[in-house]
């Protein structure tokens, strides 16, 4: 007989039962009594099964699997850890379908590959003229965070909105400061960031056309309608957000208000990116492809517009050089750029017409000062208590924008 062995976990979210070994024939049925018993135990919450020590699963295996699965009815039990063998076997029998599978993960070293795109709490690396990795580097590096940024980008893919999609996600061993964390592969060959394009132009000619094909992107990201029932809101994305941290900074009362706001947006089923800078999008062969995904929701432009104004316009007002230090790209370029993107996202060329929308779309970044304070708990308590206050005093402004988004013209 096969040997096999089980551990169980139990807490207040659920059971985890941790399986090693092989089962086949011999065991099968031992082994689904063994499941049955333990979920009976412990019969709360979800259930995990930690597959990282299976070495095999035979036919008669899978049908005990999937009385177990039918006892729990329409919630999917997780398979974690499962290796690239036993996967095959899930894949191939279609039970990859039924439950909730996550491989295993490779293991993948960033150690010496060139850094050609950062963000705030994000690095592309290139691996080789075919490859790129992203590789999360801020406070929320979770796993969840990268399977669900692959579900974005899948919705996002189907809707028409140009995409990088990622083949592989990967355990990154140190990401920095001795953190282990996970990154994100794709295939893009000779692909280039378009934060470095912009950086290293030779023209402002061909800044301005780099600004204009980033235009379009946003165009066309924005005429591409999400599922309210797959993607989250924007709205209550930004809300969400803002509760984890804004209790010690806000009065019950500013935060009702503050709350109200976001909510008395239009909504609209259009994507909304959340993080496009020019670090998050790619160029290959001439096409933009965005490789960021994990903000996306779907709402009014307004909130893309209003994040790229915080990117890169207002860090550059506030410290000298800033998006030279975020993304290569001076302040002179930088400018030249946003021009093109707003000239080719509205239509226009009049520098009055580019200037108003401007000053309308930065009205709007009280909702955005909210969001980016609510980025994590490694930011420093003066810096969220700085920038919850700023929200607040942008808080008549934020609401006669919102009062006249119509005039925007999107």
């Amino acid at each position: 007989m096969a040997e096999y062995h089980i551990t169980t976990t139990a807490d207040d979210t659920g059971l985890t039962i941790c399986v090693t070994g092989r089962i086949d024939t011999t065991n099968a049925a031992d082994f689904g009594a063994a499941l049955a018993s333990a979920r009976a135990e412990h019969p709360e919450g979800a259930l995990e099964l930690d597959l990282a020590g299976l070495d095999y699963i035979s036919s008669a295996g899978l049908r005990e699997l999937l009385k177990l699965q039918k006892a729990e009815g329409a919630e999917k039990v997780r398979l974690a850890g499962v290796s690239r063998e036993v996967y095959d076997i899930l894949e191939t029998t279609g039970f990859a379908q039924i439950f909730d599978v996550r491989r295993a993960l490779r293991e993948f070293s960033i150690d010496g590959l060139e850094l050609i795109g950062q963000g705030l709490t994000g690095r592309v690396y290139r691996v080789d003229d075919e490859t790129i990795i992203k590789v999360d580097v801020g406070v929320k590096g979770y796993l969840e965070q990268f399977e669900h940024e692959r579900e974005m980008a899948q919705q996002a893919l189907i809707a028409g909105v140009p995409t990088a999609i990622a083949f592989d996600t990967v355990r990154v061993p140190d990401i920095g400061d001795g953190r282990a964390g996970y990154g994100l592969l794709f295939e893009l060959v000779r692909a280039d960031t378009l934060a470095h394009a912009i950086a290293t132009a030779e023209t402002d000619e061909e800044v301005s056309a780099l600004g204009a094909k980033w235009g379009e992107l946003l165009k066309e990201l924005h005429a591409a309608e999400a599922d309210p029932a797959k993607v989250p809101s924007t709205k209550d994305v930004y809300i969400a957000n803002m509760r984890k941290y804004s209790g010690p900074y806000y009065t019950p009362e500013q935060q009702d208000e503050m709350e109200a706001a976001i909510a008395s947006v239009p909504e609209r089923n259009t994507f909304v990116h959340g993080d496009l800078h020019p670090g998050n999008i790619m160029i290959q062969d001439g096409e933009l492809l965005i490789i960021d995904m994990p903000d996306i929701s779907h709402g009014h432009p307004i909130f893309d517009l209003a994040a790229l104004v915080i990117d890169c316009i207002n860090p550059n007002k506030r410290m000298p050089g800033a998006t030279e230090r975020l993304y290569g790209i001076t302040e002179e370029r930088m400018n030249l750029a946003w021009d093109a993107i707003i000239s080719t996202y509205f239509g226009t060329s009049d520098p009055a017409v580019i200037e108003a929308k401007t000053k309308m779309i930065s009205g709007f970044v009280a909702a955005r000062y909210s969001w980016v304070a609510a980025m994590g708990t490694g930011t420093p308590k003066e810096i969220l208590q700085r920038t919850f206050m700023a929200a607040l005093q942008m808080l008549p402004g934020f609401k006669q924008v919102v009062a006249n988004l119509d005039a925007l013209g999107v």
